[in-house]
């Protein structure tokens, strides 16, 4: 049934609930990590538990969940493969990075389940420089199979205050007659930004946070919200350092950039602290990192959503996600194009 999916490095789940939102029903989620599988189980209890599995190139279509899918099954396959190989947080170098190898997973999932629509979302830097030939092998299967696609880039703030540009490859059925489906968009309204979500008022669910590392907080603490290296005073150490790495005046102003309240925050990772070089996850009026609920909010995980583990292990979880907003959007297109 088209309104079932299978969810693929499922994570903690929030991409789960965004397809849950857009009026999906879980029937299969295979994730490695236990963490996060638990915290998925803790959300989707009334659904089949997350398979505890490695899912590796070679042999994806031979686990057990997919199998019993069959190739009769019409419903979505939704795979979120690790982005670390081809994003500016990885090695920049997929070939160094074994975890590349697992954005061919899809089309191997996607032979063995000729009939459902696949989804494979992972960050922006797929579709340039050494990336890209990752993408175009993908994209060769699927038309080696006889799917109709389509590469979408979304930014995700258009839906949630967070600066996540994804892209999202969408595989119809084998002999998919029908129209297309056409990438989601959001029109009538401005941007949300951070004082809208996190701002006056916000109840944090989860208050915990990694503290900043003693060099970060020394050279953040004399830049303002919204501000860089070069709005500090003359002889401070942020300009220092970026004298240091020789970078002039005018040059790379998101370096030592300290996000404003009236704008969507920074690309959330896996620890949302300061990171000299671009624009850091800091808090607008705190000198501090963003807590796992203000994280949370930022990608718009709904505030009964539970997270199990360490606050390390739940920013980690937060940060892997799809904002399932995102998610609901692209699901729901994907859905209207089924007919169903």
């Amino acid at each position: 049934m088209i309104d079932e999916c299978a969810v693929f490095f499922c994570g903690a789940g929030l991409a789960t609930a965004g397809l849950t939102q857009a009026g999906f029903r879980p029937v299969v989620a295979i994730d490695c990590d236990e963490w996060a599988a638990t915290s998925h189980n803790l959300n989707f209890s009334d659904h089949p538990p997350v398979v505890i599995a490695n899912l590796q190139l070679g042999s994806a279509a031979d686990l057990p969940s997919v199998a019993r899918l069959g190739q009769s099954w019409d419903g979505l396959a939704w795979l979120s493969p690790p982005c670390q190989p081809f994003s500016m947080a990885g090695k920049k170098d997929p070939a160094r990075d074994l975890r590349s190898k697992l954005l061919l997973a899809s089309a191997e999932v996607a032979e063995a389940l000729p009939r459902a629509w696949v989804v494979t979302e992972n960050v922006a830097g797929l579709l340039k420089g050494n990336s890209k030939p990752y993408l175009d092998d993908l994209l060769a299967r699927h038309a080696a199979a006889g799917r109709r696609h389509a590469v979408w880039r979304l930014k995700c703030e258009d839906w949630v205050p967070n600066r996540r540009p994804r892209v999202f490859i969408v595989a119809a059925p084998v002999g998919f007659p029908g129209e297309f489906p056409v990438a989601p968009k959001v029109t009538g309204r401005a941007r949300p930004t951070m004082a809208q979500v996190i701002g006056p008022g916000f109840e944090d669910v989860d208050p915990e946070f990694v503290s900043l590392k003693p060099l970060e907080y020394l050279l953040y603490r004399d830049i303002s919200p919204g501000g860089n290296w070069e709005s500090t005073e003359r002889g401070s150490l942020a300009r220092r350092y970026a004298g240091l790495l020789g970078i002039g005046p005018g040059e790379r102003r998101h370096f030592l950039r300290r996000p404003g309240w009236s704008e969507p925050a920074p690309a959330l990772t896996t620890n949302n602290n300061g990171l000299p070089g671009r624009i850091s996850a800091l808090h607008p009026g705190e000198l501090r990192g963003f807590t796992v609920g203000e994280a949370r909010a930022l990608m718009g995980v709904p505030s009964r959503f539970v997270l199990g583990g360490n606050v390390r292990n739940r920013m980690k979880q937060v940060g892997n996600g799809v904002p399932p907003p995102v998610a609901r959007a692209v699901a729901k297109q994907v859905l209207a194009a089924s007919g169903r």
